[in-house]
């Protein structure tokens, strides 16, 4: 279509209804050509003030930026309030902030409240920019002040608060106090519009001591909104604030709303508000419906009062829907097990050049130093999705793809000892415990429980529990739960995703270092060999070695051709940079062929991932150590005839190597 058919599209548009009007309109704002905008603007001067109106809708939908003029003249001066109104709301298409004058000016004599509200939210649109940010607002702030009509200047305050710039909340609270009525609910309602935390005090003090009951019920509502825009885990003032909020909080239903809240905040120290609830008989029901809500955020936090919460809103529950919530709560607690879902997460972190391969191996800030006040650690909301509760979801949390990310909490036990970390990742995975690196896996998956599997040795105080995980492309996330070595409950522990100044002090010290295996020869059941690290890690025997008297209890002799033993351990520092150490005593009764493997530690067959073969072996009639990226020749020969302890180390730089303690060579 051309020019010509404006007219004919624009009078159709007018007469017809639904599907008809739509695609006259569709099709006003698809024409293309240098004639189009100018045939539209021609049009402004039909007589129908429908055609008007429906011109105006299509200059604001293709965004006629010489159309400014026209527009503003038709907001002010038409005599039809509809066309009026269609031309104010293209005013944020077609003008920019240089006409907010103009725009005040139109408010001025604007003849209705629905223009008002019209021009309130064109101001809006003019003062935001297409990122999301807001820009001049010292424009509608010097006009705020300088409004002495009531309904315009109520207008400009409810636009500030729509806008939420912090440098004008000074202005709508000193509106508060003003002596007109119509000023004064502007203000209060600019106050609870507010789109952020910034006005949250002031809003507060407005639920407490508004004169007004409806700006009272207002406060109460848009407190509540601000706090549980903070997610679970929100900072300790939350629920101060909203203890005050139920201490004003009149009507059921504002009671309902805080209530709401209180369980959305996933936080243990919430129990007690809400179980306080309990007690008022018009909303007992209620409450007991949030408290079992609540149980279900924090069982990864503290499994022991989630279940007593539950249990509390089950033994309540006078209705079927709140019998349904408590069980389905106390469901979700003996099916989480002990997840642990209380974190703080970091990211992303890239590197260029470096290919997502390497990211992993890659030591960001994080690992270097977890406390560096440059790490920008935000909590992490848990629990989102119903069919992964203990999903740590960092999609959702940071998101993108070729990056890294951590996750780093705290783990309390009462004393020393033993347990087991099961643990799931899409992508990679590495692990510290108190600063010690336990596990990593260099895999490409999605995330599963149990995938992972670490022995562990949690000390007495807190324990500093760090994630790493590497993520490609698709979901990104993680899932941790910790138990005993036998995988039941590990009864005692608390979890904290912050410390305290006082808990900093029972923080738990870097640990030594742990056996990951150790096997005594002579403590055999049959085909497998027990051990003796206390991981449980089975070593099965091949072949037919046989038990002989050793130098303490008995040994086992190998035939030098198929016996052997084979474990698949939990947790091998396989990485090129990880440090460890090997032990074994060795007695020969004959000297042994070139390449012959003695003892040692990962994969002899796929060499994957790279660097983590190492191995005792013989080579040019000497003591020979052997790996991916290792190969080094003692010139040394075995001893013959006698018991010889021989032991490598690597301490993340240098590889060492002895027999019966003294060094036989090193390399970097």
């Amino acid at each position: 279509g051309g020019a010509d058919d404006i007219p004919i599209l624009a009078r159709f548009a007018v007469q017809a209804r639904g599907s008809e009007h739509d695609a006259a309109v569709k099709a006003l704002a698809a024409l293309h050509g240098p004639a189009i905008n100018p045939g539209l603007l021609r049009g402004l001067d039909d007589p129908e003030p429908g055609v008007r109106a429906v011109l105006l809708d299509t200059l604001g939908e293709r965004r006629v930026q010489d159309a400014a003029a026209s527009v503003l003249r038709l907001a002010a001066e038409d005599s039809t309030v509809a066309v009026r109104l269609a031309a104010i709301g293209a005013l944020p298409a077609v003008a920019d902030a240089a006409d907010l004058p103009k725009v005040f000016q139109v408010l001025v004599g604007a003849q209705t409240d629905k223009e008002r509200d019209a021009l309130r939210q064109a101001i809006v649109g003019l003062c935001t920019a297409a990122d999301g940010t807001v820009h001049n607002t010292d424009k509608l702030m010097a006009a705020t002040a300088a409004a002495t009509d009531p309904a315009v200047r109520g207008t400009l305050l409810r636009a500030l608060g729509r806008l939420g710039d912090k440098a004008s909340l000074w202005l709508v609270t000193a509106a508060l106090k003003d002596g007109s009525p119509g000023v004064l609910d502007a203000a209060a309602r600019s106050l609870c519009d507010w789109p952020d935390e910034s006005a949250l005090g002031d809003i507060q003090a407005l639920a407490g001591n508004g004169s007004e009951e409806v700006h009272r019920v207002l406060a109460v509502r848009a407190a509540v909104r601000l706090l549980s825009m903070r997610g679970p885990h929100p900072p300790p003032d939350s629920l101060e604030r909203l203890s005050a909020l139920l201490a004003v909080a009149q009507r059921p239903e504002e009671k309902q709303l805080i209530l709401s809240a209180l369980a959305e905040t996933a936080l243990p120290e919430a129990v007690p508000l809400v179980r306080q609830c309990m007690k008022d008989p018009d909303i007992g029901q209620e409450a007991a419906t949030a408290l079992a809500q609540l149980a279900q955020g924090i069982v990864g936090l503290d499994r022991e009062r989630a279940t007593e919460a539950a249990q509390e809103a089950l033994a309540a529950a006078t209705t079927p829907a709140v019998t349904q919530a408590a069980q389905e709560a106390l469901a979700l607690i003996e099916s989480m097990g002990d997840y642990l879902m209380v974190w703080r997460a970091a990211g992303p972190y890239v590197q260029a050049g470096v290919a997502r391969e390497n990211l992993l191996h890659t030591a960001f800030l994080p690992e270097q130093n977890p406390d560096d006040p440059g790490i920008a650690w935000q909590p992490l909301a848990t629990g989102g999705n119903p069919a992964q509760p203990w999903l740590l979801d960092l999609t959702r949390a940071i998101g993108g793809e070729n990056r890294a990310g951590y996750l780093t909490t705290f783990v309390f036990s009462p004393q020393q000892r033993r347990a087991r970390l099961e643990l799931g990742s899409d992508d990679s995975l590495k692990v510290w415990l108190n600063g010690r690196r336990i596990h990593a896996n260099p895999v490409w998956r999605g995330v599963a429980p149990g995938d992972d599997v670490v022995p562990v040795t949690l000390q007495e105080g807190w324990n500093r529990l760090l994630l790493k995980v590497v993520q490609g492309a698709a979901d990104w996330g993680a899932c941790a739960r910790l138990v005993t070595p036998e995988g039941t409950r590990l009864d005692g522990t608390r979890v904290s995703a912050e410390l305290n100044p006082e808990q900093r002090q029972h923080l738990a010290p870097e640990p030594l270092p742990e056996a990951v295996l150790s096997w005594s020869m002579d403590e055999a059941d049959g085909e497998a060999l027990a051990d003796g690290s206390g991981h449980g890690i089975v070593g099965i025997l091949r072949g037919e070695p046989v038990r002989a008297p050793g130098v303490k209890g008995r040994c086992l002799v190998f035939d030098g051709v198929d016996d052997q033993v084979r474990a698949e351990a939990l947790s091998l520092p396989v990485e090129a940079a990880a440090a460890w150490s090997l032990n074994l005593y060795v007695f020969l009764e004959n000297d042994m062929p070139d390449l012959t493997i003695i003892g040692g530690f990962g994969d002899v067959v796929s060499a994957t991932p790279i660097g983590c073969q190492r191995y005792f072996t013989r080579l040019r009639d000497a003591i020979h150590f052997w790996g991916s990226n290792i190969d080094i020749n003692t010139g040394k020969p075995y001893a013959v005839g006698r018991w010889q302890m021989l032991t490598v180390t690597f301490d993340g730089t240098t590889v060492r190597v002895y027999r019966d303690g003294a060094e036989l060579v090193h390399s970097d």
